[in-house]
């Protein structure tokens, strides 16, 4: 019996010891790829990005078709200064990068792997709200209560005139209240207003006419400033 225990034990410990050196070999083969190549796995990790050819008009990506200088960051690491582009449409983003060969290579992202990114004052983090479909959201302010930003771009297909193919229209976005860990999207000035207490409602109303706004015409610096404003008016 003692035997057949000795045998066991010997075959288990060999099973791990197995395991520690295949787990200890892909560390070490990664570690071999980024001095050989000097390509992080960890950041290059996509598939090639294959461009449309049938578009006539307008472009997928946030910011029109501008290469964005951003932080990105993946399983808890900072890659600083990448160039990149967000596909509004497919929802992923592009990294641009020049190979050891000097080829400049695109890859998309594998979002699953993708912590948050900065564009500068702009960040987007993945999405965790059942009520928006998008796979990434913009954080536009974070407080006493959080505003989101749901961007998107519109793609019709154009069967008209000499070229056939699709066309992108214009980025747009919907702003998105997290209250009290109840999500509310916001469309008018009325529904922004009521989220507050009716003592901080007078104070925003104020804010409002002193800074000549108008809801459908605020840009996002206007939101931005008054939202901080609203964070302070709970105190």
């Amino acid at each position: 019996m003692f035997k057949y225990c000795l045998i066991f034990f010997l075959g288990l410990s060999g099973f791990s010891l197995h395991v520690t050196a295949q787990q200890d070999s892909i560390g070490a083969i990664k570690k071999r790829f980024d001095q050989e190549y000097g390509l992080n796995v960890q950041l290059y990790n996509g598939h090639y990005y294959y461009s449309e050819t049938n578009i006539v008009k307008g472009n997928p990506f946030w910011k029109n078709d501008s290469l964005l200088i951003g932080d990105l960051f993946i399983a808890g690491n900072e890659f600083k200064n990448q160039f990149l582009r967000y596909d509004l449409y497919r929802q992923n983003f592009l990294l641009i990068f020049t190979d050891q060969m000097g080829a400049q290579r695109i890859i998309v992202l594998d979002s699953e792997k993708i912590d948050s990114i900065k564009f500068g004052d702009n960040l987007f983090q993945p999405n965790h709200f059942s009520d928006i479909n998008n796979q990434f959201i913009q954080l536009l302010h974070k407080g006493k209560f959080s505003c989101y930003l749901n961007w998107t771009v519109e793609r019709n297909f154009n069967s008209t005139g000499d070229k056939l193919g699709y066309q992108y229209l214009k980025n747009n976005y919907e702003i998105f209240m997290d209250w009290n860990g109840e999500l509310r999207k916001i469309k008018k000035r009325k529904q922004f207003i009521e989220l507050f207490p009716l003592d901080v409602q007078n104070q925003i109303l104020v804010y409002i006419k002193e800074h000549s706004i108008r809801w459908r015409r605020m840009n996002l610096n206007q939101l931005k400033t008054m939202l901080n404003a609203c964070d302070k008016y709970l105190e």
